[in-house]
């Protein structure tokens, strides 16, 4: 399973997301994208015109889960958990209930076996949510603009995953809408790099075709193959399926969980 993450909005998250669940699809498919968000920015970028059908509180019981819910998108092999306006009460429901047979884990077994790929676009926030998505997620990606207060963001998502035990090694950053012409963001990049090991090779370029995936309502790897922006998704894609391959439990061909 594969999460997106960030404390901050605006750094590419969702955009990200979208374009690696259809990469997803095209090479390991079936993939499913589960829209944690309540503003349904992922369920919009892929033209969905499903809703969650089901209350929050359902879908979080393991008996139920987001089984049933699952909206076709219109690519082949790429599924989606579409959003709705009360997944706002989300943390409030987590918070009440245990983590055992209630929560985003026992939401998914219904359908992990179905998908060899699992991604959830995840709000951006710090609380009970993303301190399950810490634990139940093979990999969390934290995409990171080069600026002094992401960078501050990511590293206060380390500090949370430090109090709540969560596995360091599960947590990668990635810079996101970097504008190589921009010292600020050049200093950033190599800064954060000489601090933070775990920095991933790839870095995601600010285009203004990716900002108008807004307008299109498309992923712009689905429809602008020559991009340097969808060859920049590609390559994150390929890097986070390696590092997952190489990881105890995981095949070579492909890169889940299960």
């Amino acid at each position: 399973m594969l999460a997106l993450s960030s404390l901050k909005g605006g750094v590419g998250k969702t955009s990200t997301a979208v374009n690696l669940a259809l990469l997803a699809a095209r090479s390991d498919g079936p993939a499913l994208l589960w829209d944690l968000d309540a503003q349904g920015a992922a369920s919009f970028y892929l033209s969905a015109t499903a809703s969650l059908g089901r209350k929050p509180a359902r879908l979080l019981r393991e008996r139920v889960g987001v089984a049933g819910q699952v909206a076709n998108t219109p690519y082949p092999g790429l599924d989606l958990v579409p959003s709705r306006l009360a997944l706002r009460h989300m943390e409030r429901l987590l918070e009440r209930r245990g983590t055992k047979r209630h929560g985003i884990g026992a939401a998914l077994r219904g359908v992990r076996r179905s998908y060899p790929w699992v991604i959830l676009d995840c709000p951006p926030s710090a609380g009970r949510l993303l301190e399950q998505v810490m634990t139940v997620a093979d990999l969390l990606l934290v995409p990171v603009v080069p600026t002094p207060l992401a960078i501050r963001a990511y590293e206060e998502l380390v500090v949370l995953a430090a109090k709540t035990g969560a596995n360091r090694e599960r947590i990668r950053p990635f810079f996101s809408m970097v504008e190589q012409r921009k010292r600020l963001h050049r200093d950033a990049v190599a800064e954060l790099r000489r601090r933070e090991s775990r920095c991933w090779n790839t870095t995601i370029p600010y285009r203004a075709e990716v900002e108008r995936m807004g307008l299109t309502r498309k992923p712009i790897v689905a429809h602008r193959a020559a991009s340097p922006a969808t060859a920049a998704y590609g390559a994150l894609w390929e890097e986070l399926r390696s590092w997952l391959a190489s990881r105890e439990g995981h095949g070579a061909a492909q890169g889940i969980a299960r």
